[in-house]
């Protein structure tokens, strides 16, 4: 099926405010005669570089699980892109969403967090591996905030879960000292009334001041 892009220049605030996306393309495959990727995940380090997380061969398995980069203009359409490294060295299962991690209370983008399903995971970037750290309560979103963002300066990271049969989509925080989770901190849509919908399984946010130990 492919992935498109899209690029929102000016996020509403306002509750049922439409927004308006434009349409960068399709992400290209850098093998012959193979169909458009799967795209699972956007990331962003600490230089503003956009990072993509290929699918590969199925969206529950780790096959073929590539962290790939932007390296043309995508703001104009151009979504050439590098691989980094392969994801499917950490051996989690799958990798549904990435984020910054936090390393000494500093947010970091060469070490960071990764959900697969309900499954907590630290992934090492730049050679692809991983450990897992706790099972969680969430499904398919996270995102660390750094410490500058809050009044105490601690850093937090939070969690999505879409919801169940009676209960929409769910923000909740992993605590930092032993990775479990909060109970909900608020309910957002029903999700589950939108299975077969693109592009509701991400938790994204922004990033503190911080220094890239990502590939140049």
């Amino acid at each position: 099926m492919g992935t498109q892009i899209y690029y929102i220049a000016d996020p509403p605030l306002e509750e049922n405010t439409p927004a308006e996306a434009v349409l960068l393309g399709m992400v290209p495959s850098d093998q012959p005669n193979q169909k458009p990727l799967r795209i699972e995940a956007l990331y962003t380090d600490c230089d503003g570089r956009i990072y993509l997380m290929d699918t590969g061969s199925h969206v529950s398995n780790s096959d073929g699980n590539r962290l790939l980069r932007f390296t043309k203009n995508y703001l104009e359409g151009d979504l050439e892109y590098e691989v980094i490294t392969d994801l499917e060295n950490a051996s989690v299962g799958d990798i549904d969403d990435m984020s910054p991690g936090l390393i000494d209370g500093e947010i970091s983008d060469g070490t960071g967090f990764a959900m697969d399903s309900s499954f907590l995971w630290q992934l090492d970037y730049g050679d692809g591996t991983g450990t897992e750290l706790a099972k969680t309560d969430g499904t398919w979103g996270i995102h660390a905030l750094g410490g500058p963002l809050f009044n105490d300066l601690m850093p937090r990271v939070y969690i999505l879960s879409s919801g169940n049969a009676n209960t929409g989509a769910e923000l909740m925080e992993v605590y930092i000292n032993d990775y479990k989770n909060s109970a909900p901190l608020i309910e957002g849509p029903d999700l589950n009334l939108q299975v077969g919908t693109n592009g509701w399984s991400g938790l994204a946010g922004p990033l503190t001041e911080c220094e890239s130990t990502l590939p140049q």
